[in-house]
């Protein structure tokens, strides 16, 4: 579409036909290297960034996260520090929204990066409205 390679994942369902065209591309190693990491963290998850991910976890939120393991980023570190645990992560930016939404608000507060923390706040806010009358 973009003619910009990318890490792609698509669900079976919207396959419709295989074709062995005649071109080939090379793949940049930057791409080559996003697919091997959906590979291991889950492919349905497209990784096209290297962003660091910091997420901030109360105590209750950490147990949560032992308690909840479907969809569960897989993650690089974990830091214990007087205001929380602190994950981090170098994995989709969906996978971790779609992870920690489930979590009580009080209980996670994504730290990095800013385009992911609007998001989860975005998506509470949004969730909010329903209740304001």
């Amino acid at each position: 579409y973009t003619n910009v390679p990318e890490a792609r994942s698509y669900a079976l369902r919207r396959i419709n036909g295989i074709s062995a065209g005649r071109t080939t591309i090379n793949l940049d190693e930057t791409v080559e290297k996003h697919l091997r990491e959906m590979k291991k963290k889950g492919t349905q998850y497209a990784i096209n960034d290297d962003e660091t991910i910091c997420v901030r976890l109360t105590q209750k939120g950490q147990d949560y996260y032992q308690r909840i393991y479907f969809g569960r980023p897989v993650y690089s570190q974990i830091e214990e520090k007087p205001d929380g645990y602190y994950h981090y992560y170098q994995c989709s930016m969906d996978q971790v929204l779609f992870y920690y939404r489930r979590f009580d608000p009080r209980t996670v507060e994504i730290l990095e990066p800013l385009s992911l923390r609007e998001k989860m706040r975005n998506y509470f806010n949004d969730g909010a409205e329903v209740y304001k009358e």
